[in-house]
């Protein structure tokens, strides 16, 4: 995908799409 966070960091990269939606 495109989003700015390593894959490792795939768990922080879902939990910020989570708490932050429509961004």
């Amino acid at each position: 995908g495109h989003w700015p966070f390593p894959r490792d960091k795939l768990t922080q990269g879902y939990a910020y799409i989570l708490t932050h939606p429509g961004t």
